[in-house]
């Protein structure tokens, strides 16, 4: 398979525009919500990328370091993926039984102000889909498929910065 100009430089472009809304996003934060609740935002913030890297239990690494090497055998790759993402979930569901179990707990020692409560949900949602997103991504990449999931990557991050800025020009937030 011939490699073009385009495909080469597919990542780089799509890590610089990622890294560019990841820019406008903080932006957009900080100018909107002002200190106190930007310091809430990001608080949430690490306390979901925590989630994440708990709900992906080193799969990633899995998946892109084994998947490769039974490359010929199509069939036993889909069944691994597939038990995989059931893991996932899994530890999706367990996480998410957790935060809304001990929310008091977490909203306590956290200090979070009671108004995030109304938003737990869609920080679960949130949550729960950046983790499928990673585990799929990590599918792609482990088939040596680099553009696809830097393009999604992308097109999630706009998504966001288009939904933050609704939501904040709505009064929500």
């Amino acid at each position: 398979r011939t490699v073009t100009g385009v495909q080469t430089c597919a990542l780089p472009i799509c890590r610089i525009a990622e890294y560019f809304l990841i820019y406008l996003f903080s932006i957009l934060i900080a100018r909107m919500l002002g200190a106190a609740v930007n310091g809430t935002y990001a608080l949430l913030l690490s306390i979901i990328q925590l989630f994440l890297l708990l709900s992906s239990f080193g799969l990633e690494v899995a998946e892109i370091s084994h998947l490769p090497k039974i490359a010929s055998e199509p069939a036993k790759q889909s069944l691994i993926v597939r038990k995989l993402l059931i893991v996932r979930i899994a530890l999706i569901l367990i996480l998410g039984a957790v935060l809304f179990l001990f929310k008091n707990v977490f909203f306590t020692i956290l200090n979070i102000p009671e108004s995030v409560h109304q938003y737990l949900f869609l920080i679960f949602i949130y949550f729960s889909f950046q983790s499928i997103t990673s585990f799929l991504s990590a599918v792609l990449l482990a088939g040596f498929k680099t553009k696809t999931p830097a393009f999604i990557k992308v097109v999630i991050r706009g998504l966001e910065l288009a939904g933050c800025y609704y939501l904040l020009s709505h009064g929500y937030g």
